[in-house]
């Protein structure tokens, strides 16, 4: 796997996404624990507007179960690599690259992405460009060749006499 130099030196890019020049740099390890901890955030708040109508006893027990799993997810798995590719979470990244350079901020950058499906493409893209493609694509389940079984006892029976 080559390295290009933007990415060995982590310069920022000049982009235009959804019609607005954006000047972006390559997310760092503090921006993806600031945006772990922006998902744990969202999935409390979801937690705490749809306990409104229950029993307080029944509202802390759902709150308690969504804290702490919330405070299970992390980056590189699950809830957070999905919502990554949700207009919020785009949206966030897209700031978070964003920010050194310009004054935009995360409520420009969603409406710049929100009902625009060629804003949020250039989006995910940059960031594969800016972090060379740093979360992979998942592998496609290979099928399994029929008679692969029957290979394997012929040889066991072979072995054995």
């Amino acid at each position: 796997m080559s390295t290009s130099r933007a990415q060995a030196t982590a310069a920022p890019l000049n982009r235009t996404i959804g019609g607005v020049k954006l000047r972006l740099r390559p997310p760092t390890d503090k921006d993806y624990a600031e945006f772990t901890l922006w998902v744990q955030d969202q999935h409390v708040a979801f937690a705490k507007r749809s306990v409104v109508d229950m029993a307080p006893d029944q509202a802390n027990h759902c709150l308690a179960a969504a804290i702490s799993e919330a405070s299970k997810m992390d980056i590189t798995k699950g809830a957070a690599l999905d919502k990554m590719v949700t207009v919020g979470g785009a949206a966030f990244l897209l700031w978070i690259m964003a920010r050194p350079f310009s004054e935009i901020d995360y409520d420009k950058c969603h409406e710049l992405l929100f009902n625009n499906a060629q804003a949020m493409i250039e989006t995910m893209d940059v960031h594969d460009v800016l972090t060379g493609g740093m979360f992979p694509k998942k592998k496609r389940a290979t099928k399994k060749r029929a008679g692969a079984t029957r290979d394997k006892r012929k040889k066991r029976k072979k072995r054995t006499t």
